[in-house]
C-alpha cells in the first residue's frame, strides 16, 4: 500500500469523523463567545460584551473574522485544517522517534478516530488549533529547535493551557541559558491579553463537582478511546516498552511531557465542566508508549 494512498484515507477519516459537527455552535456553551469575539474583530461588537477567559485567546476568533464566509464555517475551516496539520505533526513526530511508517500511521489514526475529534474539533471551539499547538510544541522541544519560541507565544494566545509547554522545555533544557530569556515572551503576552481586558484576577476554581458526576469518568474512558487496549498491555509489558523508547532516547522526555500535560486534565477534572477535551492533551505522550506495546510484540 503506496504512502499517498494511505494519507488519502487519512484524510478522508478526517472528513468523515468532521462532518456532523463541522462549524456547530448549537450544544457548546463556549461557542456563543467565540462567536462574539469574532464579531469583535470585525466591529460589530464592543469589548465590553466580551467574556472571561475567552477573551484571552484570539488567535482562532481572529483568523475566522478574516475569512469571507459565515463565521460557523470559518471556524469549521480553520478546525479541519489544523486537524489535518495535527496529523502531519504527529507522523513526523513520531518518526523522530523511531518509529517505522506503518506504525506511525498506525498512531496518526488513533487520534483521528478518537471522539474528541469527533464531537468537539470540528465545532466552533478552538481546541482543534489549541492541540496543534501543543503537538508542534512538543515535536519542537524533542527536535531542539528554536522556532519552538514563536510557537509558544502564539500557542498560549489560542488556549492559556499551553503555557505547560514551558515546563516541558524547562525540563529538558534544565541547563541555563541565555535563551530561556525568550520565555518571557510567552508569559508577557498572558498578562497583557489580562490587562486589556482586564482578567487579572480570573482563575479557574477548584470544585469536587466532577468527583459525584458519573459522565465524567465516561469522558475519560471516550477520551482515551481505542488507546485504552494498547495503555493496559503497555503497563504489563512496562519494562519491555521502556526498553525500546530508552534505546531511541525518548522514554524520559514523553515520560516529562505526560505528566505536565497529566496536570492539564487533573485541574480540569477538579476546577472545571470535565470532557475528554482534557484526555486528548495527553496523547502527544501516549500515543508513542501505544505504539511501543506494537514494537515489544514484534519483538
Amino acid at each position: 500500500m503506496s504512502k499517498n494512498f494511505i494519507w488519502v484515507i487519512v484524510v478522508l477519516l478526517v472528513l468523515v469523523m468532521t462532518y456532523s459537527n463541522f462549524g456547530r455552535a448549537d450544544g457548546f456553551t463556549d461557542s456563543q463567545f467565540y462567536l462574539e469575539y469574532s464579531e469583535y474583530f470585525r466591529g460589530d461588537v464592543t469589548k465590553e460584551d466580551l467574556d472571561q477567559p475567552y477573551n484571552f485567546r484570539p488567535v482562532v476568533p481572529f483568523l475566522a473574522a478574516l475569512l469571507p464566509f459565515d463565521l460557523n464555517i470559518n471556524f469549521g475551516i480553520i478546525n479541519v485544517v489544523a486537524i489535518l496539520l495535527s496529523c502531519l505533526i504527529l507522523f513526523r513526530f513520531l518518526k523522530k522517534l523511531k518509529f517505522n511508517e506503518n506504525e506511525s500511521f498506525l498512531g496518526v489514526f488513533l487520534f483521528v478516530v478518537s471522539y474528541p475529534i469527533y464531537l468537539f474539533f470540528p465545532a466552533v471551539l478552538t481546541d482543534a488549533v489549541g492541540f496543534l499547538f501543543l503537538l508542534l510544541g512538543i515535536y519542537l522541544i524533542f527536535v531542539d529547535s528554536d522556532w519552538f519560541f514563536l510557537v509558544v507565544s502564539i500557542g498560549v494566545l489560542v488556549r492559556e493551557v499551553n503555557a505547560v509547554l514551558i515546563l516541558i522545555y524547562l525540563l529538558k533544557n534544565w541547563k541555563f541559558s541565555k535563551k530561556l530569556f525568550l520565555l518571557l515572551i510567552p508569559i508577557g503576552l498572558m498578562i497583557l491579553m489580562r490587562l486589556l481586558f482586564r482578567g487579572m484576577g480570573y482563575y479557574w476554581k477548584l470544585s469536587g463537582f466532577n468527583l459525584l458526576r458519573g459522565l465524567a469518568y465516561l469522558h475519560i474512558v471516550l477520551g482515551l478511546g481505542l488507546l485504552i487496549l494498547f495503555l493496559i498491555p503497555f503497563i504489563l509489558k512496562y519494562k519491555k516498552c521502556k526498553r525500546f523508547l530508552i534505546k531511541n532516547k525518548s522514554f524520559y522526555f514523553l515520560r516529562n511531557s505526560f505528566f505536565v500535560l497529566l496536570l492539564i486534565t487533573i485541574y480540569a477534572f477538579i476546577s472545571a465542566y470535565f470532557d475528554s477535551r482534557y484526555v486528548i492533551v495527553l496523547y502527544p505522550a501516549l500515543i508513542p508508549f501505544c505504539l511501543s506495546v506494537v514494537r515489544s510484540w514484534k519483538s
